[in-house]
């Protein structure tokens, strides 16, 4: 990840964080802390616990999280496009790699509200083929 891909996930759990706290002062909240490497949880682990997906949806309803989100697609580097005489291959090379950095970073934060689909895990039956699917 790019210095701006972690402020952007750093600035989105804060806010989590944020937003968590302040919904009911008056509810005192219990909280497990779980001690992680920063580097260790993903997004698959993220979008497997209904509490952070809560949190996440809660956050994303947010205007003010929604004109921060807004903001970063605005501030994207496909919006600044590369202009100039000396501008060489691996300019070009290195602006994409931004771009679509930035864009993962956003569908991330994105995805975080989405629950994981479940796999549908195909059983072996060792059964006969059917013989109508044959014909067709």
């Amino acid at each position: 990840m790019n210095p701006i891909e972690i402020l952007i996930v750093l600035i989105a759990c804060i806010g989590i964080s944020y937003y968590l706290g302040w919904t009911n002062p008056h509810k005192k909240k219990v909280t497990e802390v779980i001690r992680v490497d920063s580097t260790s949880l993903t997004l698959d682990q993220w979008r497997r616990h209904g509490e952070l997906i809560s949190a996440a949806e809660r956050l994303h309803k947010d205007k003010d999280f929604q004109l921060m989100l807004q903001v970063l697609a605005t501030e994207s580097p496909v919006n600044y496009p590369l202009v100039g005489l000396n501008i060489q291959a691996t300019d070009h090379l290195i602006h994409g790699g931004k771009v679509d950095g930035w864009q993962m970073c956003l569908n991330t934060i994105s995805a975080m509200k989405e629950p994981l689909a479940e796999d549908g895990q195909v059983e072996a039956t060792f059964e006969a083929p059917d013989k109508n699917l044959q014909q067709e």
